[in-house]
């Protein structure tokens, strides 16, 4: 039993070797890995994988441009408004969110984070060599070029024309600056200023 275990650990551990160094091949090719981000969508399979504004045709014959929503979101968040009152306000917009299980429910305030902290892939950039956790740390912006190139270049990100831009660099410029001053001054995120 113990010699079958270690040859089932040996070939796991080959497995995971395996698999890391084909997420960094694909992530040096500027492909994005991992989930799709909500407003988005991958177009194509592999090396030829694209990530795609997500616009969504109900059943129902309606049609939702998920990537309208995340520039909406992004805007509410560059005015001020935090977490709670960025969901409140989209909700009462009627615009809707897809959930982990593609159900399309009101926004939580969970959800603007995740989208409002990922300014970078909105912008069309992918994280190739990732050198800081967004959500556990603060980058250090510094050097030459805008607020994005100062994010990306801390973050170890790079443009990637396989990911489609769905916010324009000026409005992910001043979603960052929002944060920016949000954690400067230590404001409630549930007001607009």
């Amino acid at each position: 039993i113990n010699l079958k275990a270690a040859l089932s650990q040996r070939e796991s551990d080959k497995a995971s070797e395996r698999q890391k160094r084909n997420v960094k091949y694909r992530k040096s090719k500027l492909i994005y890995w991992g989930q799709s981000p909500f407003g988005s969508i991958r177009v194509g399979v592999g090396m030829q994988a694209r990530m795609m504004r997500h616009v969504q045709e109900l059943a129902d014959g309606r049609v939702i441009d998920h990537g309208a929503t995340v520039a909406r979101l992004f805007e509410l968040y560059a005015q001020g408004y935090g977490f709670d009152a960025t969901a409140k306000q989209l909700n009462d917009e009627g615009f809707l969110h897809l959930d982990r299980n593609n159900q399309l429910v009101p926004f939580k305030p969970g959800a603007i984070q995740s989208i409002a902290w990922n300014p970078l892939f909105y912008a069309g950039y992918v994280v190739v060599d990732r050198r800081w956790h967004s959500k556990h740390s603060k980058p250090n912006l510094s050097g030459e070029g805008t607020l994005l190139e100062q994010l990306a270049s801390a973050a170890g990100a790079q443009r990637s024309p396989n990911v489609e831009a769905i916010i324009s660099d000026a409005l992910a410029i001043q979603a960052i600056q929002a944060r920016i001053e949000r954690r400067r001054t230590g404001k409630s995120l549930d007001q607009p200023r």
